[in-house]
């Protein structure tokens, strides 16, 4: 079982192995390890090793039953809070945001449905804030609220329009994917949010490279993002299976293209390709995991995907999904946080939708009896 090679290895010094190089070189190692310190963090650990014959095992561990808690959806997003409830919210409109109880299968709405101070109308994100507090995003009221840790509504903010994820900074800031329409930021796929919700700067497009503004764009013009415990931020490109690093002032300090041979984005309308064209694979979260590494989930063709598609009612759709357990599949992969190095890989006919804490993930469109059920799986590699 061989070692990750000491010290941090950047775009120029990577080992040959089946990913691809972006760009040759954006910092010296020297370089960059003086950013990670300078953030306050930890440097990245050396010892973590790259070893072929590692496995990734998943096994469930939390189950909430949706049917007689009223749930009408599966799950969209959630996070566990310090109290151990799960938060999380369907992908409908007009919705509360829930509260499970693991222990007891029991679920209570949380933020009824309003504009109003302590509601929602649409919850895009729900995620772990500093001080074991929780945030939550409404993409249609444009707002972000504080949360305590037991699920108290504190306050809210106005939030920047457009947002797809975000990352909480010390000073109350925000790192922060969005796809912005404005003329300034349109385009950009990154910015910086102030403490009061306003957009501060919008980066993440390099001298020389084109801004992605159509629609067919936004699988690569978009990113998930994730804190690390150095103090960086990591990121992927759904749509383009890039793995990035990034310093929290908006720095890129590293970029690596890690899609292997099965992983064919295509960018057009996948619904309207002919029936023999299998949906095509984009990475749905990542995460720092709890032994450092970095943990992406991708969604990709199923091994039976024909099984889980019917001819459709109208055009110019070319297939209707009936069965999206059959129709997809979950690859879960592992990289080396220093050289972004695929260190495992696994594929599961479950499909596992976000990370809702360390190394666990919850499990979308699971039905038992006709009634949507939420799970939660645990994941670890085995050396």
């Amino acid at each position: 079982m061989a070692g990750a090679a000491c010290g941090i290895v950047v775009l120029g010094n990577l080992p040959a192995d089946t990913t691809k190089v972006v760009h040759p070189r954006l910092l010296a190692p020297d370089s960059v390890r003086a950013v990670m310190q300078s953030l306050g963090g930890r440097e990245l650990d050396s010892g973590i090793a790259v070893c072929p014959p590692c496995e990734i095992t998943a096994w469930r561990v939390g189950r909430l039953t949706g049917g007689r808690n009223g749930i009408e959806d599966h799950q969209g997003t959630a996070a566990i809070g310090a109290d151990g409830r799960l938060y999380f919210a369907t992908m409908l409109f007009n919705r509360p945001l829930y509260a499970g109880d693991l222990s007891t299968d029991r679920v209570v709405p949380l933020m009824g449905v309003g504009s109003g101070p302590g509601e929602v109308r649409y919850v895009s994100r729900v995620q772990r804030g500093t001080g074991d507090s929780l945030l939550v995003h409404d993409r249609s009221l444009n707002r972000m609220s504080l949360l305590s840790p037991d699920g108290g509504f504190v306050r809210s903010i106005p939030f920047l329009p457009g947002a797809d994820d975000f990352v909480p900074l010390g000073n109350g800031s925000f790192f922060v994917a969005a796809r912005i329409s404005t003329r300034e930021s349109s385009g950009y796929p990154l910015h910086l949010v102030g403490a009061d919700g306003q957009l501060v700067k919008s980066f993440g497009v390099r001298d020389g490279e084109i801004r992605l503004i159509n629609r067919q764009d936004e699988l690569r013009l978009y990113r998930w993002i994730a804190p690390a415990s150095d103090g960086s931020i990591i990121a992927v490109r759904p749509g383009g299976y890039v793995l990035e690093r990034w310093a929290p002032d908006g720095r890129l300090l590293m970029e690596r293209d890690v899609a292997p041979e099965w992983f064919t984005p295509k960018y057009e309308r996948w619904r309207e390709r002919p029936l023999d064209d299998p949906p095509p694979p984009y990475v749905a979260d990542l995460q720092e995991g709890p032994d450092g590494r970095i943990w992406v989930l991708v969604r990709r063709a199923g091994e039976q995907w024909r099984e889980g598609i019917r001819p459709p009612r109208k055009p110019p759709v070319k297939y209707e999904v009936i069965s999206e357990v059959t129709f997809r599949d979950t690859q879960i992969e592992v990289f080396d946080p220093e050289t972004f190095t695929r260190v495992a890989s696994y594929r599961m006919d479950e499909i596992l939708g976000t990370f809702v804490a360390p190394g666990v993930a919850v499990a979308e469109n699971t039905v038992v009896n006709d009634e949507p059920i939420i799970e939660l799986w645990r994941m670890r590699v085995l050396r």
